[in-house]
């Protein structure tokens, strides 16, 4: 029988393929135009959210080979990483698609071998070390906000799929906003996310120093935000600010409001 870790990691990879292949058919029917067309990512244009994409596969799936050798620092850094993607950019656009797709089917692949215990390894990221199987949700992650980054520069906004909302809410939660908090703050205030369509959908946040403690199950808190997990997710990620959402009806937002705010300075997004 598959372990939890191997089902999730499957899931992963079965939802990646939902969101992949427009991710492409749409890049291939970019005019030059588009390529060049500034984006909601600051000093971005389109090309630059291609190429970042076609990196960050390679890139993972050399973090994932550094963790299986035992190691626990990634050689690249960031400057290197930017060096590459800048690479990237420069190709032709047929070249860049084909990079793109070899590199997102390589990770995959890679993943999809590791064994039960494999998937446990812990791999360098710039955020910290992480088991093997999170990469497959931070490359879900990518392409969910960064496909969502395309359609919107150009002018085809589209809510995130609830089922990827519902698989990424809970890793985003529990693994990631925690490597978001730098400061000294410790204990308060205390943040609750409520998630309507899952199960178990309660979250209290609360900051520490460094980090967070995310426990699932706890509504209680100085400010709840409540709703779908897809637009939740694009709060956390920066693609919808709360009052936005709350004014849509998406979302609810109850409590001490004057932690709205307080929310993004303790929690900045990626």
């Amino acid at each position: 029988m598959p372990s939890t870790h191997e089902v999730h990691r499957d899931k992963a990879h079965a939802l990646q393929e939902e969101l992949f292949p427009e991710i492409c058919s749409t890049i291939e029917g970019l005019s030059e135009t588009e390529w060049q067309r500034s984006t909601n990512c600051p000093g971005w244009v389109v090309r630059d959210i291609v190429s970042h994409l076609a990196r960050s596969a390679g890139t993972f799936t050399a973090m994932v080979d550094t963790g299986l050798r035992g190691e626990k620092t990634f050689a690249l850094t960031q400057e290197e990483r930017d060096r590459r993607e800048r690479e990237l950019a420069s190709l032709s656009a047929s070249q860049l698609l084909e990079t793109l797709r070899a590199d997102h089917d390589m990770l995959k692949s890679r993943l999809a071998s590791l064994s039960a215990d494999s998937l446990l390894t812990l791999c360098p990221h710039s955020r910290g070390l992480q088991p093997a199987w999170w990469f497959a949700d931070q490359r879900l992650s990518e392409l969910t906000f960064h496909g969502w980054d395309l359609y919107h520069s150009l002018d085809r906004e589209q809510e995130v799929a609830p089922s990827v909302g519902q698989h990424l809410l809970p890793v985003l939660l529990e693994r990631n906003v925690p490597t978001w908090h730098k400061t000294d703050e410790s204990g308060s205030p205390r943040f609750v996310v409520l998630a309507s369509d899952v199960d178990n959908g309660a979250w209290e946040i609360a900051p520490t120093s460094p980090g967070a403690n995310v426990t699932r199950g706890i509504s209680k808190g100085e400010l709840t935000i409540q709703g779908p997990a897809a637009p939740l997710i694009r709060w956390l990620y920066g693609r919808a600010p709360l009052t936005e959402l709350e004014r849509a009806g998406t979302v609810s937002i109850s409590g001490n409001r004057d932690l709205v705010g307080q929310w993004k300075l303790l929690f900045p997004s990626p």
